[in-house]
């Protein structure tokens, strides 16, 4: 056989291979999944409409991973279908189960109308009508979708027992005070910073809102102030702040007779129980270094070591007047004041920058003062409401900003304030600390 022949045969022969692959790979080319989206809900009264809006645009996803609701135990649902519009014709599920992935678990749910057929592009609510119970058992679940023996489509949920009360908030009882929740936080029953800073002798209330996904009214068992340091725990008198509290109620607990704080200086939980449960729990401080200005009706938790002064004092005249402040290396009488910076013409200058030169190496220093100039007539500036510095300010390392103190100006009741935080880069860690803890502790009183 000649040399060309035996070529044209082996190209040939490679020819069909190819051919064959070809066949193969067309053969064998995945199919569209015939559902193109999935979507879990709780059952509500009112469907959410649009929720396969601009779904087209997006990849198919008939097994999203995340975590699409949290339910509570008695809570129902149903699920969102999109299916695939490249589907060539109409499809039928076999079943619906409920996979619990904690357990291994697989219960079937739904009728056989739910399952079919769906015409291909279709948006469909199945189980809306007759939405499935969720399990009991806490944990994390998947709705499955099969056709035949196969999953085509699944969505993940988790049960989860909810708090019966949504936050709390412990408030220092004054005489002639109007009532207050505290410092509330939404969706906190047990948060962690101390919410008061109160001395022997203080007496407190609570400020509770009750969780509206309550099924029902709720009733405390009792309430409790935890020593953290010693573990000793009091149980605390009451006559008919027991409750029972309606699902979303907003409520005041021990408000016409406050609880006395322990003589004994230290960190308190204030717990309130359901049986042997803890369901909420608010932190309050107990100390004899509280700084308490009559004045100016602030205060403030002053940490060891450091020192207080309150004026009036003249800072710059005739604008800035010092109300109250607080340094960290214990000098009784310091003010940052404005520097004379030319002698001729006797011009003084008070800035971020002359305040924070004044602060030795390793200290901190924080300031109160009032801005005096002419009065708001047609459009007066916004109060400052607050009753801390939550609204000013974030907790950070004040190291950071470096030759400039941070300045922030306010109003309230009708006069000019000006917060003046200034922390040396040299300072240490503990300072810093000490620092952010004064100034969560700072309070105005009126």
């Amino acid at each position: 056989m000649s040399h060309s022949k035996s070529r044209s045969i082996v190209i040939i022969g490679l020819i069909l291979a190819i051919s064959l692959v070809l066949i193969q790979v067309a053969g064998c080319s995945k199919a569209p999944p015939p559902v193109y989206f999935i979507q879990v809900f709780k059952a509500r009264p009112v469907l959410p409409p649009s929720f396969a809006e601009g779904i087209w645009i997006m990849p198919p996803n008939p097994n999203p991973e995340h975590v699409q609701e949290v339910l509570n135990p008695g809570d129902k649902i149903y699920i969102g279908l999109v299916i695939n519009r490249e589907n060539k014709e109409n499809i039928t599920f076999s079943k619906y189960t409920i996979f619990g992935r904690d357990t291994g678990q697989e219960i079937e749910v739904g009728v056989p109308g739910e399952l079919g057929p769906f015409e291909p592009g279709r948006i469909a609510e199945v189980a809306f009508d007759n939405p499935w119970a969720v399990p009991e058992q806490l944990g994390i679940y998947e709705l499955r979708v099969y056709m035949g023996d196969e999953v085509v489509a699944s969505a993940v949920f988790e049960v989860k027992k909810h708090d019966p009360i949504d936050s709390i908030g412990v408030s220092r009882a004054r005489p002639g005070d109007p009532p207050s929740l505290g410092q509330i936080e939404p969706k906190t029953p047990h948060p962690d910073f101390v919410q008061e800073v109160l001395s022997p002798g203080d007496k407190i209330y609570l400020g509770l809102v009750i969780n509206d996904e309550n099924k029902e009214a709720i009733t405390f068992s009792k309430y409790t102030f935890y020593e953290k340091a010693t573990g000793r725990e009091l149980v605390l008198e009451t006559t008919d702040d027991l409750g029972p509290f309606q699902p979303g109620q907003i409520t005041l607990i021990a408000f016409d007779h406050p609880w006395p704080v322990p003589e004994q200086p230290g960190i308190y939980e204030v717990r309130i129980y359901m049986g042997n449960d803890i369901v909420a729990s608010a932190l309050f401080l107990v100390t004899c270094n509280r700084f308490y200005s009559d004045k100016y009706d602030i205060e403030v938790q002053l940490p060891s070591g450091w020192a207080a002064v309150e004026g009036p004092e003249n800072l710059v005249l005739p604008r800035y007047e010092g109300l109250v402040a607080f340094n960290s290396w214990g000098q009784d009488d310091f003010w940052a004041r404005g520097v004379n910076y030319d002698t001729d013409t006797h011009s003084i200058i008070y800035s971020p920058y002359v305040v924070a030169a004044q602060v030795p190496n390793g200290g901190a220093y924080v300031a109160l003062v009032e801005i005096s100039g002419p009065p708001y007539i047609n459009h007066p500036p916004p109060e400052y409401e607050l009753g801390d510095l939550s609204g000013l300010y974030q907790p950070h390392d004040w190291r950071e900003v470096g030759a400039s103190a941070c300045f922030k100006t306010f109003y309230r009741n009708g006069i000019q304030l000006q917060l003046e935080i200034y922390c040396h880069p040299d300072a240490s860690d503990e300072t810093v600390t000490e620092l952010n803890d004064l100034l969560r502790s700072w309070r105005f009183v009126r």
